[in-house]
């Protein structure tokens, strides 16, 4: 092919669309308008960027929803406000103490039980966590006691922890990444008691 070919066939490269988006939408190629080289499409682009936001406002929300309308005070409970350590946790071996035996099965990392079965995600309660547990000392905070934590939202306690000891609470999140990210913090927690 001669240079002269080479530049004709660019030129004809590029003054087409890369992508069909727009005879797909019934629109005309435009004089004047022009596309990326490259393969890239304007249009692509934009719809990737979009789906982008969106997916993340929505996977934002559904945390949220799902924290704050999951569980609610009982009714004619006496509300109470305390200032509680608040720490992250999730399923994972590091957070709950578990790891995988030679059967791949998994068990208990350390303490009295280790090597025992553990039922990996299931509270102490026998329930499934999920965003709005939370592990608490059950001698101060029976199960069932329903919290308002800002910043995270509803709660209700179900679980236990061997490191949750007095005013100190845990709360469940969907990954390790999240739990991190909460790290320690001291929150004025709206408390209603069961009676």
């Amino acid at each position: 092919m001669s240079p002269s070919e080479t530049a004709t066939q660019e030129a004809k490269t590029l003054s087409q669309p890369p992508c069909n988006h727009l005879q797909q939408f019934g629109i005309q190629r435009t004089k004047g308008v022009e596309y990326f080289p490259g393969g890239f499409c304007p249009v692509s682009t934009k719809i990737a960027r979009v789906s982008v936001v969106v997916l993340a406002i929505l996977v934002v929300s559904a945390v949220t929803v799902s924290c704050t309308t999951r569980f609610k005070p009982p009714r004619n409970a006496k509300e109470s406000q305390r200032t509680l350590l608040t720490t992250g946790y999730c399923k994972c071996g590091m957070c709950t103490n578990w790891k995988r035996n030679w059967r791949l099965k998994p068990v208990v990392a350390s303490g009295p039980r280790k090597g025992k079965r553990k039922d990996v995600g299931i509270t102490a309660t026998g329930t499934r966590a999920k965003p709005g547990t939370i592990a608490a000392d059950t001698s101060l905070y029976p199960f069932g006691t329903v919290m308002f934590i800002p910043g995270y939202g509803y709660g209700r306690v179900e679980d236990v922890g061997s490191a949750i000891k007095g005013n100190h609470i845990d709360l469940y999140f969907n990954s390790h990444e999240q739990a991190l990210k909460w790290g320690k913090k001291n929150r004025k927690v709206k408390v209603w008691a069961r009676r």
